[in-house]
């Protein structure tokens, strides 16, 4: 993903965009999509906002790097894990005593 994120096409979504998607996406069921249906065959996409509205159980995603490998797609979110963090914080504080 390195070499991939070198030569990836940069998008941007604003804090408009950002709540418009998470507000629209909410209300559709799961589903799976194509490589084709991506911008561009290598692509890093940045949220100026967090995307998702289940921050109490997932890291709050940030970014997505996605790269097309022959017939395979790679993605990779990036989140800041701040959920994760604490609960490994609060496993760490009960094991101490």
């Amino acid at each position: 993903m390195q070499s991939a994120v070198r030569s990836a096409e940069l998008y941007f979504v604003n804090d408009d965009m950002t709540w418009l998607a998470r507000t629209v996406g909410e209300g559709l069921p799961v589903c799976a999509f194509d490589a084709d249906d991506l911008p561009d065959p290598i692509g890093l996409l940045l949220w100026s906002d967090d995307p998702s509205a289940h921050t109490a159980t997932l890291g709050r995603p940030r970014a997505v790097v996605w790269s097309r490998v022959g017939t395979t797609l790679r993605v990779l979110v990036l989140d800041d894990a701040g959920p994760y963090r604490r609960a490994l914080e609060e496993a760490g504080r009960r094991t101490a005593r």
